[in-house]
């Protein structure tokens, strides 16, 4: 029977420490390893996050700019053809023709106006660039038979250009804009248009606000 050495156990036990010993080292070398990669990783994945936001909100930044320059622009064109509208129907107000000279002026800005439309369709809606033409039509129509513009046609024309100013407004998503709750120009396709001609197309929009302002007029509202 082999004698039982105490020494031999203690051997035992001492290497069995030290081998436990070496794997937790190597766990713990292993786990800073891991979490060094994983911290590489989440700082290359952040890195890339961030500078895909950041040229994201660049781009965004730079087309909000180019709308808001393109706006701007519109709503000065706007401006300079009502100014020269405004200032050729008093004529019909004072009960005389609009002179050739006024409606030259009229044409001249409102093929500014065109311009600064068709400039800026790439960057709004087509939609917005839809409802522009047809407001610009009316404009056009007036100019084709300046013979034909009423005095009353100066509300008209001035509820058409805040229509248009509030359309200008929404492209540039501002959160003020309430809904547009006053005349809206007559829908039509581009081939009806030109059968009928801009004048006539005037003549229809004249019409249908005449029509809306009576059906609105408090005589009119039921009891």
């Amino acid at each position: 029977m082999r004698n039982h050495n105490p020494a031999n156990d203690e051997a035992s036990e001492d290497r069995k420490l030290l081998l436990d010993h070496r794997l937790q080292v190597r766990r713990l070398l292993l786990d800073r390893v891991l979490i060094g990669l994983l911290l590489v990783i989440l700082g290359f994945v952040s890195s890339f996050l961030l500078e895909k936001y950041k040229a994201q909100s660049t781009q965004s930044q730079f087309f909000l700019e180019k709308r808001l320059g393109a706006a701007t622009d519109i709503r000065a064109k706007l401006s300079k053809v009502t100014g020269a509208y405004f200032a050729a129907s008093t004529a019909p107000c004072q009960g005389r023709p609009i002179s050739p000279k006024e409606v030259q002026a009229l044409r001249a800005v409102l093929a500014q106006l065109i311009e600064a439309l068709n400039s800026s369709a790439i960057l709004l809606a087509t939609d917005y660039s839809n409802s522009a033409n047809l407001v610009v039509n009316v404009f056009v129509g007036i100019a084709a038979d300046p013979m034909a513009v009423p005095c009353e046609s100066r509300q008209f024309v001035s509820e058409l250009a805040d229509y248009l100013t509030h359309l200008t407004r929404q492209q540039l998503g501002l959160a003020d804009q309430p809904a547009w709750k006053g005349f809206v120009p007559v829908a039509m396709s581009i081939g009806e248009m030109d059968q009928i001609g801009a004048a006539e197309y005037f003549r229809r929009n004249l019409q249908a606000w005449r029509e809306r302002r009576l059906a609105e007029s408090p005589a009119r509202a039921p009891k």
